[in-house]
């Protein structure tokens, strides 16, 4: 069940009541090969704007025309628009002015949540 809870949105689940919707892991199955998405690069601090190659359901990773094995949860899918400024830096996107940045694909929207490394399995 998904509901709004002070501008909010919140997702019901089996495991879990109340979830965010950044807490929520995307499935492989939600990315196919020619979609254009954005990557979040940690060491740009930025999202990159990207397309899928290929999709690597076992390993919750897909290969990007940007970057090789990208963790899903680094990825967000993008509206279609006919916009023609779609892929270009955002005008109000300002690199630091100590930083060049040349990568025009950049978008201005907070960082995905870290990813967290599953438990080790008890011996």
């Amino acid at each position: 069940r998904k509901y709004d809870k002070d501008g909010i949105v919140l997702y019901d689940l089996s495991c879990k009541r109340g979830a965010l919707c950044d807490d929520l892991r995307p499935s492989p199955k939600a990315f196919t090969a020619g979609d254009k998405l954005e990557y979040w690069s940690d060491s740009l601090k930025q999202w990159l704007r990207a397309t899928v190659l290929k999709v690597h359901a076992k390993h919750h990773t897909c290969d990007l025309d940007i970057k090789r094995s990208a963790f899903l949860g680094k990825l967000r899918k993008v509206p279609q628009t006919d916009d023609p400024m779609d892929g270009k830096q955002d005008s109000d996107v300002k690199p630091p002015k100590d930083q060049k940045v040349e990568a025009p694909k950049v978008s201005s929207r907070k960082p995905p949540p870290q990813p967290k490394d599953p438990e080790p399995a008890a011996a």
